[in-house]
């Protein structure tokens, strides 16, 4: 759950890193970055998905990059393709979900083209 609280924001912070946590910064000029971390790997095979957004002089932008033992990629989406949710939580950008328990990812470009679901369990929230 992503609740925050101005007393205990902080250690909700760091309690809960897959929250979003930039709500307070959308509907100013602030400059501001966020981004989720998403490793899958099977023996030698490696890719990370990294969706996010960026907050700059006013300019509200989505993305993902894509890593992989070979390239790094970098797509970006408008701002308006990007939501989230606290309880469940995810992050949804374009097609492409990124929640605590799946990912579905839906990527066709030039340069890329990635799809599928991958379901996944036991995951350890911090403890303190």
């Amino acid at each position: 759950m992503c609740f925050f609280h101005a007393k205990t924001e902080n250690l909700n912070l760091i309690k809960h890193p897959e929250c979003f946590h930039g709500e307070k910064f959308i509907n100013n000029n602030s400059t501001y970055f966020e981004g989720w971390y998403f490793k899958i790997s099977n023996g030698n095979d490696v890719i990370s998905f990294i969706p996010g957004i960026s907050i700059e002089n006013g300019d509200f932008s989505a993305f993902i990059q894509i890593i992989t033992k070979y390239n790094s990629y970098f797509l970006s989406y408008s701002f308006q393709e990007f939501s989230y949710s606290h309880s469940p939580f995810y992050i949804k950008i374009g097609n492409n979900l990124f929640s605590k328990d799946k990912l579905h990812i839906d990527i066709s470009n030039k340069n890329i083209k990635i799809f599928g679901d991958l379901n996944y369990s036991n995951w350890k929230n911090i403890n303190t």
